[in-house]
């Protein structure tokens, strides 16, 4: 991830205006927090290897409450991406058996 994405991740989330006023961003946008979730990251971790693995991803509000944020998770090794994809569904109230190569939904995000 390099700086430019994530000065707009910042934006997107609220943060941006807050932290330049010196406001305490968790309470400048604590109701977008608490309904949104939205993940940030890249989907290689080395570009030129095409390598999927070890991935740097952001995960950011609580999603009404389906998810617990503050927390550093890390994954089993050789677990599909989509199982992070599949659980996030699951806290948006779809439910589907699989996503895309998930071998389950990731455990750990409430």
């Amino acid at each position: 991830m390099n700086g430019f994405p994530a000065v707009r991740l910042l934006g997107l989330l609220g943060l941006a205006l807050p932290l330049a006023r010196g406001v305490d961003p968790r309470r400048a946008v604590e109701f977008e927090q608490d309904n949104s979730m939205i993940l940030f990251g890249s989907s290689l971790h080395d570009g030129n290897k095409h390598e999927h693995r070890n991935l740097p991803l952001v995960l950011a509000g609580r999603s009404q409450g389906t998810v617990r944020p503050g927390r550093r998770l890390t994954a089993a090794p050789e677990t599909p991406l989509h199982n992070l994809h599949l659980a996030l569904l699951h806290r948006d109230g779809i439910v589907l058996p699989s996503f895309g190569e998930s071998t389950g939904a990731l455990p750990g995000l409430v």
